[in-house]
């Protein structure tokens, strides 16, 4: 698959520092789906891909399909399983954070309320390979901590 627009459906993988490859599908840009799936050698059926459970799913940089980037291998029809988180959340800090919902309105929240939410960012590459390498490590990664204050 040589072309590298963004276009939903698309599966995508990358091998990463680890050596082994990483799959994820393209939903509507920027939203990309991660799964929890990973293999040594490359997998190219695309619906046993998809069957594999969500890790992720974030706003990923129009970059992620640039050269040396995400790979695609091919595409799947849009079957509305997948989908953009229906809230993110922004801290001010610590204390004080707002949740924006799937139509971009934005509430003030409770700590509380923000708590577990994916926090409402546009993914580098290099931080989704990061996040990916840590999630399967069993490490928190320092890019998500980053934006997640602590509360004391």
């Amino acid at each position: 698959m040589a072309n590298r627009r963004w276009q939903p459906g698309a599966v995508i993988r990358k091998k990463l520092g680890d050596g082994l490859l990483y799959y994820a599908r393209l939903l509507e840009f920027p939203w990309a789906a991660f799964y929890r799936h990973r293999t040594s050698q490359p997998e190219n059926d695309l619906a046993a891909i998809a069957k594999h459970d969500v890790l992720f799913t974030i706003a990923a940089h129009k970059d992620l399909l640039a050269k040396n980037q995400w790979e695609p291998i091919g595409t799947l029809p849009p079957d509305g399983s997948l989908h953009p988180p229906a809230a993110q959340a922004i801290w001010d800090d610590a204390d004080h954070c707002q949740i924006i919902d799937a139509n971009g309105d934005m509430r003030p929240a409770t700590p509380e309320e923000c708590a577990g939410l994916e926090p409402a960012a546009v993914w580098e590459p290099e931080h989704i390979d990061d996040r990916l390498e840590d999630a399967f490590a069993g490490r928190k990664n320092h890019w998500l901590e980053e934006m997640i204050p602590k509360r004391s």
